[in-house]
């Protein structure tokens, strides 16, 4: 976690596997971290196997989401009712997004009662 180790950070040093054997949720959240992300990181399994529900409603991830990064199956393993409800996630969908199995297979009634299913009927 030391400032001169970020100092000199670029893409290619945070894909590197020996960064991420000593990784963890705090790792994870931290700001430094995130001034270097992007999709292709994003979408790194190695990011996966440390990510929670906190850090999957954190808002430095969101600004670099895609709809092919909301597609993912990682992120659906981690997903629930609450993830589902927030206005970031609405904020990327499409209409192939919101024909997708997993989103119904996490909904309940009110995931339904946002009008989600007019939407997807009409």
């Amino acid at each position: 976690m030391d400032d001169r180790l970020w100092e000199n950070a670029i893409i290619d040093w945070l894909m590197d596997d020996r960064l991420w054997e000593n990784a963890n949720i705090d790792w994870l959240m931290d700001d430094r971290l995130w001034e270097n992300a992007n999709i292709d990181w994003l979408m790194d399994d190695r990011l996966w196997k440390n990510a929670n529900i906190d850090w999957l409603m954190d808002d430095r991830l969101w600004k670099n989401a895609n709809i092919d990064w909301l597609m993912d199956d990682r992120l659906w393993k981690n997903a629930n009712i609450d993830w589902l409800m927030d206005d970031r996630l609405w904020k990327n969908a499409n209409i192939d997004w919101l024909m997708d199995n997993r989103l119904w297979e996490n909904a309940n009634i009110v995931l339904m009662e946002m009008g989600t299913t007019n939407i997807v009927l009409m």
